[in-house]
């Protein structure tokens, strides 16, 4: 019975704090932490308590649609009000909000003690869906939001009083396919100041998709915080005719990564992932008539004419802007390019050979989070595909195609690699 009059006592005490704390409070629009429930919710229990656990004073209420003026008494006596009383009472008196009509990065602004209203600001999380690809994919949330709790803070800690918010890239992985891209992002995703977008958007190539804009395309990120890197891949962006100057017209200063491979090796690549790779040799070769030839207007051999492609991209980036690496290099001493990849990207050196533990039979190195260093996690089965067996004379044929190409790319870089063996099986 005590215990009992207690739980009560303690209600009525929190009732009237929240009454008290929102007496004043004047809100047409929380642009930012009022979300549709509709909106998020989902059928696992884990996605739906990992909003709380990110968003601890986020407000989620089933009946708001995104035409609706919020009248905040219509949630006084809701339990979810308590978050907000903690973050007004106890919590930082800074909110990080995202001006989408400016198109300013996400600013701290400082929040007025009496008659709070967000009506100016630009909503984020109350637009539908499909206007906001991004945010609500649970799955592509960064592990330092959703692994809080498991990993030690000095590890990172975001920001004192600042929100995740969505960001337009500081990085991109603009190439090439088959040559690592996604290896790349997966091991630089480990890092806790990197946030990587797992799909590969193709906004600066895609009509489709660039005139919806700046604004759907920085929604199409995963949450960060100021300190993170936002980075994402897309390999279309390197051979593309279009992709550099729509690129340094959103923004100039971007930093760009650049993986290449012997092009002989990227074809097999790409043959190997065909349902039956021994018939490959239409992707590379015309066989019409009586002397075979390299197919120039197939896009799997276009694709490893670097020096072509680099081209436009230095009309518009200097090469130092460009970080380029060697797709074997990736693969057998991942550590090593991670680390220049930190140097250049600006972030802390955090990771290292204890991160990347080579898998025998699969033939690459896998990853051990930060998060759980006892245990591994690989790229998937299609990844590390066994190559078909190249015929001799059809290896010298590609390597004396490629040769001019290849002279002309470690000229334009100042570097070489070693893509001159002709080789039998690749």
């Amino acid at each position: 019975m005590l215990a009992f009059l207690t739980i009560c006592v303690s209600c009525c005490a929190v009732y009237f704090i929240s009454a008290v704390a929102f007496k004043d409070l004047d809100v047409t629009v929380l642009s930012r932490h009022i979300v549709p429930y509709s909106h998020l919710k989902s059928e696992d229990p884990h996605h739906n308590s990992s909003l709380h656990r990110i968003y601890p004073h986020l407000l989620i209420e089933s009946s708001v649609t995104q035409e609706e003026s919020l009248d905040l008494t219509k949630f006084k006596q809701r339990r979810d009000i308590l978050r907000w009383i903690d973050f007004f009472v106890k919590g930082p008196d800074q909110l990080s909000l995202w001006d989408h009509t400016t198109g300013s990065d996400p600013g701290t602004h400082k929040v007025p003690q009496n008659n709070i209203n967000f009506s100016n600001v630009t909503d984020v999380l109350t637009v539908t869906e499909a206007t906001v690809p991004g945010l609500y994919l649970h799955s592509n949330w960064h592990w330092t939001l959703t692994r809080r709790g498991d990993f030690d803070p000095t590890v990172y800690s975001p920001p004192t009083g600042e929100l995740p918010a969505q960001r337009l890239p500081k990085a991109i992985i603009i190439g090439a396919g088959m040559c690592g891209t996604r290896a790349l992002l997966e091991y630089l995703n480990l890092h806790p100041n990197i946030v990587a977008e797992a799909r590969e958007m193709n906004f600066f190539n895609d009509e489709q998709n660039l005139v919806r804009g700046l604004t759907w395309y920085r929604a199409s990120m995963p949450l960060s915080y100021s300190d993170q890197v936002t980075i994402e891949k897309s390999p279309a962006y390197f051979p593309s005719w279009r992709a550099p100057a729509e690129i340094f017209r959103a923004d100039k200063t971007i930093k760009l990564i650049l993986v290449v491979k012997d092009p002989v090796h990227r074809i097999m690549t790409q043959a190997g992932k065909l349902i039956n790779p021994e018939h490959s040799e239409r992707l590379y070769l015309n066989t019409k008539g009586t002397t075979p030839r390299v197919r120039k207007d197939s896009n799997t051999v276009s694709g490893g004419l670097y020096a072509q492609h680099l081209e436009r991209w230095l009309t518009f980036f200097p090469l130092p802007q460009i970080h380029i690496l060697e797709g074997q290099d990736l693969v057998r001493q991942p550590a090593s390019e991670v680390h220049e990849l930190e140097t250049f990207l600006g972030v802390p050196h955090v990771l290292n050979h204890y991160n990347f533990m080579y898998n025998t039979s699969r033939g690459f190195f896998c990853m051990k989070p930060v998060y759980r260093p006892f245990r591994t996690r690989c790229l998937d089965s299609n990844k590390g595909v066994k190559h078909p067996r190249l015929k001799p004379w059809v290896s010298r044929m590609l390597y004396d195609f490629y040769r001019p190409h290849n002279e002309k790319f470690f000229a334009m870089i100042g570097r070489r690699f070693n893509w001159t063996l002709e080789i039998s099986t690749l």
